[in-house]
């Protein structure tokens, strides 16, 4: 499912009610800065940002008159999210509520600001403007990831499979994915090569010879078909455990880690524009 962050002053709440009711009708999922009490601000809205996929910033008069807002500080958490996202990426998409509203001329590098990224403007034609949103949002690329473990591994990779269908990736796990009756070793073939990314999940059981080591020559042969610089093999520790020889030309990720998955989500991001029609 898509999702979008949506961030706006408290003068706004109606208008943006309304569009977060058109979004949800569409399909869309939508985060706000309404937090569960207990939870610390921005380590919420910073997790938000990053696993919703858009940002939609409403500049209005209304923010524009105030000097300090609870909207700025959200933004500034966006940009630096701006930042480390490549440039052919659509992620941030300003929308304008009203005729008076201009967006801030803040730097996102040396050469651009945001003020150069094309808004969408609600206060002309507001349907027309919902339907550009959800053309935005809905018709992205959906970044295929194949995922390559151990039988032994599977409650692990059931998580991880849920985790990355959250951002709107589109996981392939075996018992997901195959139907009674198909000849599941050339449909794990098949899976492997339409895949945008494998995830090869480690730990200490999946050091064992298995129907894995299988699919791990498989995925192999299809990176080497790859590009020189393309992500396509990513190995994922779900423990503390080696690598094996042949998988660490790749830089691993530790998913045990506090900040393991999103650092997987960070490599799966640059994919994303690149990624096979």
């Amino acid at each position: 499912m898509a999702h979008v962050f949506l961030s706006y002053v408290r003068e706004n709440g109606h208008t943006a009610d309304r569009l977060a009711e058109e979004l949800k009708k569409n399909g869309v999922m939508v985060w706000t800065d309404y937090i569960d009490s207990g939870i610390r601000w921005r380590d919420a809205i910073k997790t938000a940002i990053r696993s919703g996929g858009f940002f939609l910033p409403c500049f209005s008069k209304e923010y524009s008159e105030h000097g300090r807002t609870y909207m700025n500080k959200e933004l500034a958490l966006a940009i630096d999210e701006l930042r480390r996202t490549p440039s052919n990426r659509q992620w941030f998409i300003p929308i304008l509520l009203d005729r008076a509203a201009s967006i801030p001329r803040i730097q996102i590098s040396s050469t651009e600001d945001l003020s150069g990224i094309h808004a969408v403007n609600l206060y002309e034609d507001w349907n027309e403007g919902i339907k550009k949103i959800i053309q935005a949002v809905i018709d992205r690329p959906v970044l295929q990831i194949f995922l390559c473990h151990a039988s032994e591994d599977k409650e692990a990779v059931r998580t991880l499979y849920r985790k990355l269908l959250e951002p709107g990736f589109a996981p392939w796990l075996d018992e997901e994915k195959l139907l009674p009756g198909q000849d599941w070793d050339a449909e794990i073939t098949k899976a492997i090569r339409a895949s945008d990314v494998v995830l090869v999940c480690l730990s200490q059981r999946s050091e064992k010879r298995g129907y894995m080591q299988k699919e791990i020559v498989r995925a192999l042969d299809v990176a080497d078909e790859q590009p020189e610089g393309t992500i396509f093999l990513i190995p994922v520790r779900l423990e503390d455990c080696s690598v094996p020889e042949r998988l660490r030309r790749w830089q691993w990720v530790n998913l045990f880690q506090d900040d393991g998955f999103e650092r997987l989500q960070a490599s799966l991001r640059i994919v994303l524009p690149a990624h096979k029609f």
